[in-house]
């Protein structure tokens, strides 16, 4: 399911994991020249030898070791074919296993023809392996291994290729702080020795250039990373840099950044520079740093590019240096032949006296006295248009996108927090679709009301005071919407609900509140036309709980059946009761038929209706959208009640199935209040886009835009646009009756 691109032709269908080979390198689409030795050697004769490479050919880290293992096989080809010599290389699959990778070394010592060994590609496998190559003189160059340590433990038959980490930290550093201008970066490892040495040090360089960092760990078979990204978007941090191993986890990282809203840049090491970064369009604009170049515009690299494209198709930066490596070793054994000394010692020996003028890589190549190549450098890399391109040297950096701040507020906890957390999940899942598309990114700000008209106006305050927020999906409740409209109003911030359904809200001349379902002027003679036609009620007991959206609805309910001829008694309550014993009694005294209750709390109409069982009162509880909730059905209550809502069951309509699959896998199952407030969210999203295109993306400008809505078919199985007063066109009510403690669409 990887994005085809330059890199995806060289593995196919190997899989996933940037190989940080522990102190692994990687980095942007790279290509080779000739193993050719610096100097025309004299010709040697036919003597065998063999040489080794020992990487990770199958694992999580196959597409690079895959990479690697191909660039030494081409070497080889090449070095024999010009030199005439007949050297065999051996293959040994480390899977970046430390365990793995010592039983490898053992194999490799124990087998006294073998020479030089390329690798290993992880600093974890050098680590785990060195001791043995050492105490049998048996010299190893690695491609990739990066850590520091590795070349100052006192070794001398460790070589590497690339530069290592004491160079990339600060390189990583001094861009995010110089370059990015972060002042805040939440690092994250992986365990690995490669991964905990480049983040220390990226940590340590911050600390001394006054950025300010946070730290975490995660293992290389972590694939959920929504607890870290929590804790990411609590710490507020501008970059989050990961030097990992797998990259694949590094595109999982990024998904869940942006599914939470979090628009930070992520940047990671070498191990990163692989196409599992960037599958199915992940990582557009994040940052890798790796040892090598781009090599396709080094003159020298044509031939080795040209031929490795022939065989093997496109490739990464991993395989170049190991071409290098190879290179290295090659001409090793063949001067150690030369001097008709051809042993271990003398492979050693002619390792460290290697010059190469000009590699493949564009640079010379010269060990310093502890193994490491001299003069070195890294390179950094953006993800452009789903490509690594190198952008310290060649290219410009092209900022990433900033992202656009809306807000949803309601009723997250409290009372309600059944309704308000199934629509904040939707509201966080349609900012993540969007992202996850590409465009614009979203950042979604999450502020709970508890359906509290008071707490509703100072989040409103909050949100009017940002000048981020361009567009606010809320308030849930119309008591929320009327403590609240005036600050929105007199700021110009758009205000799109999902649920609040008194119809004055569309009539007090605001200009800056919308509404994707229908009002109560639509919900009355719906429940109305219920209570009277399919239950053919003689009498009804009508009960509200004071709200504004309540009191409202059951005043419509009861003119029009009072209109009917039908007998109505009225009662009201509060939000905080809990206790309906002496209302029951009342409405048993009443002989009502139904009991109408368009309440809120939706726990409220389950203690109701479990009152009434107990007093033996068998009348039809009928309820408005707030009672559309797994609250009103909890422990079996309300079999056989009713209830209206203003958004139908989305399980059946095919245009939601996407969405209604996306969530259930996320969050688990949902009511009837969730899709609105996607639709909502839907509806600033592209509000947004819109003004962008024009130029105008300023709370003024996505105003306009909103007001020009037209959805042409919503996951609500219906269109959205909005008449002159912000109410939804064309809008219904839908009928639901508990059957077998589910929701049952009884009339559409």
């Amino acid at each position: 399911m990887k994005r085809p691109n330059k890199f995806t032709a060289l593995i196919g269908i190997v899989v996933s994991a940037a190989l940080v080979l522990s102190a692994c390198g990687g980095a942007a689409t790279t290509a080779a020249p000739t193993a050719a030795p610096t100097e025309k050697p004299t010709e040697v004769t036919a003597v065998k030898a063999k040489i080794a490479i020992m990487g990770p050919f199958t694992g999580p880290a196959a597409t690079i070791g895959v990479e690697q293992l191909n660039f030494a096989r081409l070497a080889v080809a090449d070095f024999n074919k010009q030199m005439g010599t007949q050297i065999e290389l051996l293959e040994e699959d480390t899977q970046l296993d430390p365990a793995i990778a010592t039983t490898v070394a053992q194999k490799l010592v124990g087998d006294p023809d073998v020479y030089a060994v390329i690798g290993p590609s992880g600093s974890q496998e050098v680590e785990a392996s060195a001791e043995l190559f050492e105490g049998a003189k048996l010299v190893h160059v690695s491609p990739s291994a990066t850590r520091p340590s590795l070349t100052a433990s006192g070794y001398k038959t460790f070589f590497r290729a690339v530069p290592n980490d004491s160079v990339q930290g600060p390189t990583d550093a001094h861009f995010i702080a110089d370059t990015l201008k972060a002042k805040s970066v939440f690092v994250i490892d992986d365990q690995s020795s490669y991964s905990t040495s480049l983040a220390d040090e990226v940590a340590n360089v911050l600390g001394g250039m006054n950025v300010t960092t946070a730290r975490e760990s995660v293992t290389q078979d972590d694939t959920d990373f929504s607890a870290l990204v929590t804790k990411i978007k609590a710490a507020n941090v501008e970059v989050v840099f990961f030097p990992g191993q797998i990259a694949s986890q590094g595109a999982q990282l990024w998904k869940q950044m942006r599914e939470q809203g979090v628009p930070a840049i992520l940047m990671g090491g070498d191990g990163f520079n692989s196409p599992d970064l960037i599958a199915d369009g992940a990582n557009e604009g994040s940052f890798v740093s790796n040892f090598a170049p781009d090599i396709n515009g080094v003159p020298e690299a044509a031939n080795v590019i040209e031929g490795y494209r022939a065989q093997y198709g496109d490739f990464g930066s991993f395989g170049p240096p190991t071409y290098v490596a190879a290179q290295v070793v090659l001409e090793a054994v063949t001067n150690a032949m030369k001097a008709g000394t051809l042993t271990r010692e003398a492979v050693l020996a002619e390792v460290a006296k290697v010059k190469i003028a000009k590699t493949i890589l564009g640079t010379p190549l010269e060990f310093d006295a502890n193994g490491d190549v001299k003069g070195a450098q890294f390179y950094v890399f953006q993800v452009q248009n789903g490509k690594f391109t190198l952008v310290t040297q060649t290219t410009e950096l092209v900022a990433p996108p900033k992202a656009i701040k809306i807000a949803i507020m309601g009723p997250f906890t409290g009372p309600a927090a059944t309704i308000g957390v199934e629509q904040l999940n939707f509201a966080r899942l349609a900012v993540a679709l969007h992202n996850l598309a590409g465009g614009i990114p979203i950042q979604l700000i999450e502020e709970d009301t508890q359906l509290d008209p008071a707490i509703a106006t100072t989040v409103a305050q909050k949100l009017v005071d940002d000048g981020e927020i361009l567009a606010v999906v809320g308030p849930s409740g119309s008591q929320e919407v009327e403590a609240s409209a005036e600050l929105f109003e007199g700021a110009g911030l758009a205000h799109v609900s999902p649920s609040a359904t008194r119809p004055t809200l569309t009539t007090s001349g605001y200009k800056t509140f919308f509404r994707v379902v229908p009002h109560d002027g639509v919900q009355g003679p719906t429940d109305a036309n219920l209570i009277l036609t399919k239950l053919n009620a003689t009498s009804v007991y009508i009960i509200d709980d004071q709200s504004s959206y309540s009191v409202s609805l059951a005043d419509i309910v009861e003119q029009a059946i009072k209109d009917a001829g039908v007998k109505v008694a009225r009662e009201s309550v509060t939000q905080d009761d809990t206790d309906f014993s002496a209302l029951v009694t009342k409405i048993k005294a009443a002989k009502a038929d139904v009991i109408f209750f368009p309440g809120q709390i939706a726990s409220q109409g389950a203690q109701l209706w479990s009152q009434m069982k107990e007093q033996g009162v068998a009348a039809t509880l009928v309820g408005g959208d707030g009672f559309n909730s797994p609250d009103l059905v909890a422990n079996g209550a309300n079999e056989g009640s009713y209830v209206t809502n203003f958004a139908p069951d989305i399980h059946g309509i095919p245009g939601a199935a996407e969405v209604a699959q996306a969530y259930q896998e996320q969050y688990g199952d949902f009511g009837a209040f969730g899709p609105p407030t996607y639709v909502a969210a839907q509806a600033l999203i592209e509000a947004i886009e819109r003004a962008a295109q024009a130029g105008n993306l300023t709370r003024e400008g996505v105003l306009a835009e909103v007001v020009k809505t037209k959805i042409d078919k919503s996951i609500l199985g219906s269109p959205i646009a909005f008449d002159a007063n912000g109410d939804v066109l064309g809008a219904q009510f839908f009928t639901f009756q508990v059957q077998n403690g589910q929701f049952v669409t009884v009339t559409p």
